[in-house]
């Protein structure tokens, strides 16, 4: 199961006119050497992700199993867009991100940060009965044409926990 929230400040005195487009992406893990994705394999889906990107071109995208070699794939090739997180397993690079991408030419970056689904959210770990461990990263952020402010809360939550 996967969550994406976006929510907005309630400030605004007369309603925004401009628009914002979201996405909530599943990229697919890809792990080499691990097992066979055959067809499914990240080289045979890359191209078809950043052509996605470039159709809809949304101010924000959540993105979900993303491993740190095809977030540097998207970002090369996707270039008016900026990643955030960080890999679940060190805090760093290493493991699945539950990354988040913005279109730098709409939203300002104002603040960010990961933290992990855990009774010890400050640090690497997993959680109650999950069986990985999982992370949030939020961002809060600004809509360029809007003036708005926000809060972007990106998570991909266990597949078989019971909680």
């Amino acid at each position: 199961m996967l969550v994406c929230l976006a929510a907005c400040e309630a400030e605004a005195k007369e309603p925004v006119k401009a628009e914002m487009t979201i996405v909530c992406y599943n990229i697919r893990s890809d792990i080499d050497g691990k097992f066979s994705d055959g067809n499914n394999s990240w080289c045979y889906r890359m191209d078809a992700s950043y052509a996605m990107v470039k159709d809809i071109r949304p101010d924000v995208m959540g993105l979900q199993e993303a491993r740190p070699h095809q977030l540097y794939d998207m970002e090369a090739n996707l270039p008016k867009y900026r990643r955030i997180g960080v890999g679940r397993d060190d805090g760093r690079a290493k493991g699945e991100h539950a990354a988040i991408m913005f279109n730098k030419q709409t939203i300002k970056l104002l603040d960010w940060g990961t933290y992990w689904l855990s009774e010890t959210p400050d640090i690497p770990s997993k959680g109650w009965d999950a069986s990985y461990p999982r992370t949030a990263t939020w961002a809060k952020m600004k809509h360029i044409p809007s003036g708005e402010e926000f809060f972007f809360v990106n998570t991909h939550l266990d597949h078989r926990g019971k909680l």
